[in-house]
């Protein structure tokens, strides 16, 4: 068989021999796994064999499975154990799953969705295999989509996808930097969970009252007091007319726009024509510190708006008046108090939905204004730190797919 041969573009100095390009089938074994009878309760019940399935591959390592299945099923059914190092990769579910992976650092089984490679690690690391694979994810999409309807990919389509690798030695060394990296992404998701986590806790605390704040003299606020959401603010919604759509134009914001995260999705909407924008802002002028709530399909949500210029549709639109703060509406709305309202308010049955009336029905407790000003001071501040964590995870990942494209051929 004849090699093919290259270079990357990007490359530690101390290395020039020329790459290798070959099929998976050349340098690894390709198997499958199987699936125990799901009826036969005795295969999973209190198991303690891990049992990888797609949902398991988070093209890292893998330590532990969401399943596991017991000594049972390993005898009686075609189920196998395959060793650590062993690099899994997805072949069914789509275009958003096929070419997942994942490298066990546990024994493990596996069911029938996955193949297992196991490399002769004279030639190919393991590690390197994986990194390679997530370097080339796109490519499974030529072969999920040329050769047949469902966008899967087969064992044979597995041993034909091609690898360019270098001498050992490199390998190990763009498998150990690439390490570095994966590990700072870790540690920068684990940063924004424990942020996240945190704040879900003293918003707990905070709106069930349990923790309260004093005045600059130390003294304590006034007792909250209950109200009814459309008795203190302005609430309405958006129109509830179907424009047309046109390639220029104006932001035409709807529930789906509202992201969870407290921002609007600018990139994924449609554009309506100057005079159906102003027709509408006739009724739902949306300004600069309003609060957007999603009615249809998302529920909540909300956004507290930094910018206008946009129309809205399926959408509450929620306008100050002098008793509540929309600075600090806008946190209470997103506390358990105000959630499990909508659980119950909530209907639709092919599309959840929330009434307007139901809105502004919603039971809101109200400290005084300052301490509404504190309250989301504070809440504030943890929102900067979880979205500057948010900012350094989607750098180091732009950072790591750059240099992902530059570092393999």
């Amino acid at each position: 068989m004849e090699n093919t041969k290259k270079v990357p573009v990007l490359r530690f100095p101390e290395f020039s021999e020329e790459w290798v390009v070959k099929k998976i089938k050349d340098i690894s074994t390709i198997k499958s796994g199987s699936t125990p009878l799901r009826s036969n309760k005795d295969f999973f019940k209190n198991g303690h064999i891990w049992w990888v399935k797609t949902t398991d591959l988070n093209n890292s390592n893998i330590i532990k499975t969401e399943e596991c299945i017991t000594e049972l099923a390993l005898k009686e059914t075609s189920v196998k154990i395959y060793p650590k190092n062993s690099v899994l990769v997805a072949m069914y579910g789509g275009f958003n799953q096929i070419g997942r992976t994942g490298i066990l650092k546990v024994d493990a089984t596996t069911n029938q969705a996955l193949s297992i490679l196991n490399t002769n690690e004279k030639v190919v690391l393991p590690q390197y295999l994986l990194t390679w694979l997530n370097a080339k994810v796109n490519l499974w999409r030529k072969f999920a989509g040329s050769s047949r309807k469902d966008p899967n990919i087969t064992g044979s389509d597995v041993a034909g996808f091609p690898i360019s690798f270098p001498q050992i030695s490199e390998q190990q060394k763009i498998a150990d930097f690439l390490l570095q990296i994966d590990n700072r992404i870790e540690k920068l998701i684990k940063k924004k969970q424990l942020l996240e986590k945190y704040k879900k806790g003293v918003m707990q605390n905070i709106f069930n009252q349990e923790l309260r704040f004093k005045d600059n003299e130390g003294n304590d606020y006034p007792d909250w007091e209950e109200k009814e959401l459309g008795d203190i603010s302005d609430v309405r919604d958006g129109t509830h007319d179907s424009p047309k759509y046109h390639q220029n134009g104006f932001a035409f914001i709807t529930s789906k726009n509202l992201l969870a995260n407290g921002s609007i999705d600018f990139e994924n909407v449609s554009l309506i024509s100057e005079l159906d924008f102003n027709n509408f802002n006739k009724r739902s002028k949306v300004d600069i510190g309003d609060i957007l709530f999603g009615m249809i399909g998302t529920i909540g949500n909300p956004v507290l708006i930094k910018t206008s210029g946009f129309a809205i549709k399926n959408v509450a639109l929620i306008k100050e008046k002098q008793e509540l703060k929309n600075i600090f509406l806008v946190h209470y709305l997103n506390s358990s108090l105000v959630l499990k309202q909508f659980d119950d308010v909530t209907v639709g049955n092919t599309q959840k939905f929330i009434a307007l009336g139901k809105i502004r029905k919603l039971k809101i407790h109200i400290p005084s204004l300052p301490e509404q000003t504190k309250i989301a001071k504070f809440l504030t501040e943890i929102d900067e730190k979880i979205n500057q964590a948010s900012k350094q995870l989607e750098g180091t990942k732009k950072y790591k797919k750059g240099l992902l494209q530059q570092m393999f051929v």
